[in-house]
């Protein structure tokens, strides 16, 4: 089950998703969406779940979703965009097990010093880890 599948989402607020397995946003071989301006909240599940999908992830609230804030597989999305001034605050994930997971060849750029159009998210608590990566994976977090 799911809060919302598309491929863009833009002033978004999906919450109070009661089932565990419910996931607020879910893009499943959509190309490369863009989910900004967003609150996700509340969720069973993951706030947006990415397969084998890129894309785009700025500018939005992502809270208190239990299994954490997002989740990816096989998928390669940025935090951020060019044009997008991330220095001036970028997305805030905060609660859950996880604040990012990542497995099966996932590689999510979170952010780098040298490109203020990424990172400054607000990674907060995450019961388990702010960031994880399984085997395969790797997720660039600087300047976060």
């Amino acid at each position: 089950m799911y809060g919302a599948t598309g491929l863009s989402f833009t002033n978004s607020t999906i919450s109070n998703s009661s089932n565990y397995s419910t996931t607020g946003i879910f893009l499943s071989n959509a190309g490369s969406p863009e989910i900004a301006y967003c609150t996700i909240s509340n969720c069973g599940g993951y706030g947006v779940s990415y397969y084998n999908t890129s894309g785009y992830l700025y500018a939005n609230g992502i809270d208190w979703n239990t299994a954490g804030g997002v989740a990816f597989s096989y998928s390669s999305p940025s935090f951020g965009k060019i044009n997008f001034p991330a220095y001036i605050g970028n997305n805030t994930i905060q609660g859950g097990a996880y604040a990012i997971y990542a497995a099966y060849n996932s590689y999510p750029y979170v952010g780098s010093q040298y490109n203020s159009y990424y990172g400054y998210n607000n990674l907060v608590g995450g019961s388990s880890a702010r960031i994880y990566a399984t085997s395969s994976c790797d997720v660039m977090a600087e300047a976060n």
